[in-house]
């Protein structure tokens, strides 16, 4: 083989690798292992254009790219994205940028753990509905208002009912539905926005934070 097809070759696999290990770095380490080589520049620069252009990793059913009009700051905000809430701050961290991250749920064990013991306790009292959205009385739904405060919470269909995942009284648990965006601003920083007309009532997402002690 000529030097020239060594060199090609070389390339070739450092770009391989580079696709694999870059989409498991956080911001600082994407930059430092950028700098080491062109095979990594490039790869590291494919890796944060994915990146910006979601940041639920394809996880939901559209995208939610970042947008960040100002040069002063990175044009996305690193975290981890999950369906589900932490039940416990994570080990491990998540492929994000590369060409095709599988999905990583966030902790799966920990949720059917919940769902396990909360059925055999008896936690959940679930309906016995062959279709919620026939039923007059379904026990699992209703909205429980928040009085003036304008906020209150959404009964759904779970584990233990009868009913299955196209129930349409499972609205949050089929994830986002609607095309939302993370726009930076100079004075507040990154934030949620809509990038479509809601309706009101709508269901828009859920916000599930660790609560640290």
């Amino acid at each position: 083989m000529s030097q020239t097809g060594k060199k090609s070759t070389n390339a070739e696999n450092m770009e391989h690798w580079a696709e694999l290990v870059l989409p498991w770095l956080p911001p600082p380490a994407l930059s430092a292992a950028s700098s080491t080589c062109r095979s990594f520049r490039v790869a590291a620069a494919a890796v944060t254009s994915r990146r910006v252009a979601d940041a639920a990793r394809g996880l939901e059913t559209y995208p939610i790219p970042f947008c960040n009009p100002t040069s002063d700051s990175p044009p996305y905000f690193y975290f981890l994205y999950s369906r589900f809430s932490f039940s416990s701050i994570p080990t491990s961290s998540q492929p994000w940028g590369g060409i095709s991250s599988p999905p990583v749920a966030a902790n799966p064990s920990s949720i059917d753990a919940f769902i396990s013991s909360a059925a055999e306790t008896n936690l959940f009292s679930g309906c016995e509905c062959a279709d919620c959205s026939l039923e007059d009385e379904c026990s699992c739904s209703g909205f429980h208002g928040g009085g003036g405060m304008g906020m209150g919470s959404l009964s759904e269909c779970g584990a233990d009912c009868l009913c299955g995942l196209e129930c349409a009284n499972r609205i949050t648990q089929k994830g986002i539905q609607v095309r939302l965006k993370i726009v930076r601003d100079l004075k507040k920083g990154w934030g949620l926005h809509a990038d479509q007309v809601l309706c009101r009532g709508e269901f828009i997402c859920e916000y599930a934070d660790l609560i640290l002690k």
